[in-house]
């Protein structure tokens, strides 16, 4: 009779392919992520508005690397890896960050500056002038 450790899906303690894979794909869409996000940002005082294909190419990319960190993850709890477990998580909150971070177009932490509109018509007031209305 075969124990459940000797089973292919719960090789404990063994070298594992498959997550050595992953991390392999994970990294290298990764760096794809990054170098998409650095992209855009040009030369010049303002970022390049992405096109419609780069922000599609980005947010496919990005939601691929955190589908495999959520699947190492998830394979990981199902496994009862306690250290695997830890690595996932970070590896899993490290492909969001970055996603955050270079994301396409860029998300704008800072509010643009208020624009002041005044009326072409307004005519200042100045106290003791008789030009005030009202007196």
């Amino acid at each position: 009779m075969s124990d459940v450790n000797d089973s292919p899906i719960s090789r404990k303690g063994r070298f594992d392919w498959l997550t050595l894979g992953s991390a392999i794909v994970t990294l290298a869409l990764t760096v794809r992520m990054v170098s998409l996000g650095l992209g855009r940002l040009g030369f010049g005082p303002e970022p390049l508005p992405p096109t419609a294909q780069e922000v599609a190419n980005y947010r496919w990319v990005a939601g691929i690397v955190i589908a495999i960190q959520v699947g190492l993850l998830v394979r990981a709890i199902v496994l009862r890896r306690g250290g695997l477990i830890l690595i996932s998580t970070a590896a899993l909150i490290v492909a969001v960050g970055v996603a955050l971070a270079f994301s396409v177009p860029p998300i704008d932490w800072h509010p643009d500056p208020a624009t002041y509109t005044t009326d072409p018509d307004y005519v200042p007031c100045y106290s003791g002038s008789d030009d005030c209305p009202g007196g």
